[in-house]
């Protein structure tokens, strides 16, 4: 298995953002930034909790998984995703802290902030709404106990 350092890559990125609208952040970039956007969008998405288990324990990265040869189409997708998020200069961390923020005010403007209603993919440090929904499927639910007998 090749161990890979991150997931899709600037040809598969060029290819991807040829088909949509909007993507003038990853088309405008050099291929030195988008490899950047790339490494970063595979470590955030390394730290979510998948489902199943790493098809070889000593691959670098979370995917592929039980067995698989390949990383799904879908989380190739979701790493163009947030690439492209990073060079349109979102910021996840800031976006983080900003959903803690009740009360904000300038002059006659306020802006007020619901605690209870959290962007789960914001909170996990994904701030591309389509890269969250392509990734969810592959997560573990966060309700879920798994048991093993051990003897």
């Amino acid at each position: 298995m090749v161990d890979l350092l991150y997931y899709g890559s600037t040809e598969g990125g060029d290819e991807y953002f040829a088909q949509r609208l909007r993507a003038t952040s990853w088309t405008g970039a050099e291929d030195a930034d988008k490899l950047k956007a790339l490494k970063e969008a595979t470590q955030r998405i390394d730290l979510l909790a998948f489902k199943g288990s790493k098809t070889d324990e000593d691959q670098e990265l979370q995917m592929p998984r039980d067995g698989d040869e390949d990383v799904p189409v879908q989380i190739e997708q979701a790493a163009y995703e947030l690439a492209i998020a990073l060079l349109d200069d979102i910021d996840p961390d800031a976006e983080a802290r900003n959903l803690g923020v009740t009360s904000e005010s300038y002059s006659s403007v306020r802006t007020t902030y619901d605690r209870t209603v959290l962007d789960e993919g914001t909170a996990a440090g994904i701030p591309s709404r389509m890269a969250w929904l392509l990734l969810k499927p592959f997560l573990r639910d966060p309700g879920e106990i798994t048991l093993s007998r051990v003897s």
